[in-house]
Formats: structure tokens, C-alpha cells, sequence
């Protein structure tokens, strides 16, 4: 897998691009970005089963060797849902409390303050999955979301993601993130967060 073009890039300014990554398609087809997909659909990689959201109304906004996103539109015309999985180069970590602590200080590095007002973070060590695994939550303020109106708004901007160590590929790691961008909270996040981080799992 050529990781090229991304070594890291899990800050809040990614889901709030409402993008993956700068890379093109990883076959060089694009034929697909932008169409609705299935609820659950899935699309495997060689390193991860990737299942788009099971809910109605998704559809595929970048597919490349690094990545593969989903985006939905709420109900207010500020209102968005990003979901999506990014691959990275991941160097060693001597214990779990450094693994953590290399993820914080990677999402902190990606969130320039200029443009958003962080109200909530949390991270937490998980190894439930059988290899290491870095649970984050939070909240912020996007100072200078661009909506479908093309102008600039201060949304709230919630994430939820998931950040593992690949276990057949220790060089490399894997995120799953949801998000929602908007003028109001989503009290129903959590849910579809963790059905869809849940998905996301290591091909056998």
C-alpha cells in the first residue's frame, strides 16, 4: 500500500474538509465519488473491511490507498455527517501510554487553533479488539465552517473516532471517525458512531 502521499492527518481540520485526503483514487477512477451507496455496503481494501453507514442517505465522497469517506446532509442546510477511515504510518510506541499520548499530540498538531475552539476532548487506551486501540471524543467550534451557502458560519463540530496500531502491519495505522458539523448537538451521535466505528474491521 503506498502511503505516499499521507503520513498522518487525523485533526479535526480533516473531517471538518469534509475529506480524506489529497490523493487521487487509488485506481485512478472517480466514477463512483459522489453516488449514494447502500446502507452496510461494503468496501474491503486488502488491509480492512470498510462498510459504509447503515442508514439511508450516505454517499461516497473520496476513495483513494489511503482512505475512503462517506457524507450525508442533515437536516438544516448547515447540518452535515461525515464518515471515514484513513491509513497512516505508524512508528513504534514503547507502552500504551505513549501510544495515547502520540495520538493526542498528532490530532492536537492537525487542529490549528485559528480555526477551531476545542470545548471537549477525551481519549482513552482500548484493547478489547486484541491489539491497541486509542478511543477519542470530542467537541469543538469551527469558527469558519463554509456551508452549502458558501458562507462562513461558527458550527458545532462533534467527533468521534477510533485510531489503532494494525495488527498484521504494526508499521502502519488505521482510523475510523464519525462526525457531525452543525448548528445544534446531535444527542444521538454516540449510536451511530460506534455502529459505524464497530464495522471497521481487520481483514482475516
Amino acid at each position: 500500500m503506498d502511503l505516499r502521499c499521507r503520513t498522518f492527518a487525523l485533526g479535526w481540520w480533516i473531517v471538518a474538509a469534509m475529506t480524506v485526503g489529497a490523493c487521487a483514487s487509488g485506481d485512478g477512477s472517480t466514477s463512483s465519488i459522489g453516488k449514494p451507496v447502500s446502507p452496510g455496503q461494503p468496501f474491503p481494501n486488502g488491509f480492512l473491511l470498510v462498510r459504509s453507514p447503515n442508514s439511508e442517505g450516505w454517499t461516497l465522497q473520496t476513495s483513494s490507498r489511503q482512505g475512503i469517506s462517506f457524507s450525508r446532509v442533515g437536516p438544516a442546510d448547515s447540518e452535515s455527517y461525515i464518515a471515514q477511515v484513513s491509513l497512516f504510518e505508524l512508528p513504534p510506541t514503547k507502552d500504551a501510554d505513549a501510544f495515547v499520548a502520540f495520538i493526542r499530540s498528532n490530532v492536537e498538531r492537525e487542529t490549528p487553533p485559528e480555526r477551531f475552539d476545542t470545548l471537549e476532548v477525551n481519549y482513552e487506551y482500548l484493547d478489547q479488539r486484541g491489539y491497541p486501540c486509542v478511543k477519542m471524543s470530542g467537541l469543538a467550534e469551527d469558527k469558519l465552517a463554509r456551508t452549502s451557502s458558501l458562507k462562513r458560519e461558527r458550527l458545532n463540530l462533534q467527533v468521534r473516532a477510533l485510531y489503532c496500531r494494525h495488527p498484521k502491519n504494526i508499521n502502519f495505522g488505521f482510523s475510523a471517525a464519525f462526525s457531525h458539523r452543525g448548528a445544534t448537538i446531535d444527542k444521538q451521535l454516540g449510536a451511530q458512531a460506534q455502529s459505524f466505528i464497530d464495522s471497521v474491521q481487520v481483514v482475516q
